[in-house]
């Protein structure tokens, strides 16, 4: 067993960490940033396969005071890691003017243990571990991800206000959104939030399509990879269970949301229509109602949207009923236009903007 950190987009960490005990056995603790845990590798594939809301994930190899780092370096087992002749790349943080002398020790260990191992070049894949000095103390990790856990490799046409596919499956799950009740997204722009929804809701795991870096380890077995993904793959359905419907009144947009959704696997399984959100009708029975309206910059843009989230506030006051709202906001000051009954307010970051999710029971 190892202790696993999963990064996690700040405010997700509670509810990636409920979505972590749902994959692997065990406690799960949220902290800043990210979610503590202990795995082994099929722990660790599962995580991999099965998270939708984690960005990254480390194996923590050691932690303990500087002085100690050359020493704990040269005990770790690089090999577990690194084939012969494998590339590899180390990064610090909080290592000031002087990176080298944290990176220095982990470097030697490396070259020292793996025949042929070398630092990769610019733009080469490489095998990754962190540095990190904060208060005296240093943390080293391996890399378990490799490219970024939200690219999941449909979303090649965005919006003009992208929403990261993991922070998308975040709000579902900060609004309680499990699969088994409509999905509504009125302002569906490049179609995220229905297609992280679609793939929730026929239980299909979000990484099926990928690989990551811990599957090219020598320390995990072959067999153990092609075991964890069927058993995942097993538990799909074929049809989700509620409808998942948006609409947008860009016909650009919805283009997107389409070819983006072919991507997906999940098209068949959307239904999409252009319609103004100031003019929207509840689509099925009540369930949840999601958006991520546009965010202007302009001060003649900022009027004009005062006024879109008036009306569309209205709109969901007066004939959602019944229905639960989670809007996504660049700026707070816009969640009094919106009016909605006793608003829950939780701070998110979008690619590092600074947004506000309201949540409502309308």
């Amino acid at each position: 067993m190892s202790e696993l950190f999963v990064v996690t987009p700040p405010g997700l960490e509670a509810v990636c960490a409920a979505e972590v005990r749902s994959l692997i056995s065990g406690e799960a603790r949220p902290v800043s940033g990210g979610v503590v845990c202990a795995g082994d590798a099929g722990a660790l594939l599962r995580l991999h396969l099965g998270s939708r809301i984690a960005s990254r994930i480390l194996v923590r190899l050691w932690e303990g005071p500087l002085v100690q780092l050359r020493r704990a370096a040269a005990a770790i087992d690089f090999g577990a890691f690194l084939a012969p002749g494998t590339t590899y790349a180390v990064a610090v943080s909080g290592g000031g003017t002087r990176p080298a002398q944290l990176a220095g020790p982990v470097d030697e260990a490396i070259r020292r243990q793996v025949p042929g191992a070398r630092p990769a070049g610019r733009g080469e894949a490489a095998q990754g571990f962190a540095v990190r000095l904060a208060a005296g103390t240093v943390t080293i990790s391996a890399d378990a991800t490799g490219e970024h856990l939200h690219l999941r490799g449909y979303r090649q046409e965005t919006g003009a206000a992208p929403l990261r596919e993991n922070l998308a499956a975040g709000i579902l799950a900060l609004a309680g959104w499990e699969g088994a009740t409509p999905l509504f997204d009125p302002m569906c722009g490049s179609g995220t939030f229905l297609i992280e929804g679609a793939l929730q809701a026929l239980r299909r795991p979000p990484g099926a399509e990928r690989t990551f870096a811990c599957e090219r380890w020598p320390s995990i077995d072959p067999a153990l990879i092609g075991s964890e993904r069927a058993a995942l793959r097993a538990a799909e359905l074929p049809a989700p269970p509620a409808p998942i419907l948006g609409s947008d009144r860009n016909a650009g947009a919805l283009g997107v949301a389409r070819r983006n959704a072919q991507r997906a696997g999940v098209l068949e399984h959307i239904r999409l229509e252009r319609r103004d959100a100031t003019t929207i009708e509840p689509p099925a029975p009540a369930g949840l109602v999601v958006a991520n309206p546009p965010y202007g910059k302009r001060v003649g843009e900022q009027r004009e949207l005062a006024e879109l989230y008036r009306r569309f506030g209205e709109r969901l006051r007066s004939r959602f009923g019944g229905w639960t709202a989670a809007i996504l906001l660049a700026d707070e000051r816009l969640v009094p236009i919106l009016d909605l009954p006793a608003p829950e307010q939780i701070r998110l970051r979008n690619g590092g903007i600074p947004c506000t999710l309201v949540l409502a029971r309308l």
